[in-house]
């Protein structure tokens, strides 16, 4: 048996112990109640992000499912505009080339038809330059032909001068080339030197103008060749008698230096036939 002091000293250090125990207990009492809390937290904790991860996965799953169907939808129209588009193409490639056959076709029909035109131009152009070919060789000969016939002309011409003459005038004034027919006066106004203006008068008492002076036939005597003037020249009358068939009856104008002629060719029963001849400067009025 332990002795009484140490009984006490047990009990006191057993009474310790228990109530260390009990402090102990009481701690691990209200770890447990805290662990309890805090596992019954946790818990709900957990089912609420159960739930939300749910929700979040119920979410995602409805817009992964609307997008799907959106993807699904844009995905039909890019088929069907590609569907389009080829169908667009298709068509543009068969308009396109059947609007290249057609002008192909038209375009060698063009070619065709514009070598037959050409060909007929070709041939109206060879003929036409064997027509020219032909005609310039008629023209040439006709050309040698005129050259033929204007140095004929010329060479008569100046024989049918040659054979002219000059003769006194009735005032004394020697006379240009004297003219006895038509042929002749043609020839004097080849010459270009003198105006000739041929006149036909018969018998009358009226003046003929001619070459700016007026001419009555007061008598004829062809017999003689023989004839009577009046002349009015510039208001004045001047008489002309007893003159010769061919013989240059001479005049003055007031602004002239050289004598206009009058020479009677052919005289008949009360008729004359002639012509007046004036200087170039002087021009018929």
């Amino acid at each position: 048996m332990f002795p009484k002091s140490w009984t006490g000293v047990l009990l006191v250090g057993v009474a310790a112990m228990i109530a260390i125990q009990v402090v102990a207990m009481t701690r691990i009492w209200r770890l447990e109640a805290q662990i309890a809390n805090v596992s019954l937290d946790q818990a709900k904790n957990r089912e609420w992000v159960a739930t939300e991860v749910n929700r979040a996965r119920a979410a995602v799953s409805g817009e992964t499912t609307k997008s799907l169907k959106h993807m699904e939808a844009l995905r039909a129209e890019v088929n069907q505009a590609k569907d389009k588009a080829t169908e667009v193409v298709v068509t543009a490639q068969t308009a396109a080339l059947k609007t290249t056959k057609d002008l192909e076709s038209r375009l060698e029909q063009a070619q065709r038809e514009r070598a037959a035109q050409l060909g007929g131009q070709i041939a109206d152009l060879k003929e036409a330059a064997h027509q020219t070919g032909s005609k310039l060789n008629e023209v040439t000969g006709e050309v040698s032909s005129v050259r033929s016939d204007v140095a004929s002309a010329k060479a008569d011409l100046n024989q049918t001068v040659a054979d002219l003459r000059k003769m006194m005038g009735d005032m004394g004034v020697m006379s240009g080339l004297i003219a006895t027919n038509s042929k002749q006066i043609n020839a004097l106004r080849a010459l270009g030197e003198r105006d000739y203006l041929e006149f036909s008068l018969t018998r009358g008492s009226q003046p003929t103008p001619v070459a700016g002076i007026g001419l009555v036939l007061k008598k004829t005597d062809p017999s003689r060749n023989r004839y009577t003037l009046e002349l009015w020249v510039e208001d004045r009358k001047i008489e002309k008698r007893d003159k010769t068939r061919n013989e240059p009856v001479q005049f003055y104008l007031s602004n002239t230096r050289q004598p206009l002629e009058i020479v009677v060719n052919d005289i008949g029963k009360d008729r004359v036939v002639g012509y007046v001849s004036a200087p170039r400067l002087q021009a018929s009025r």
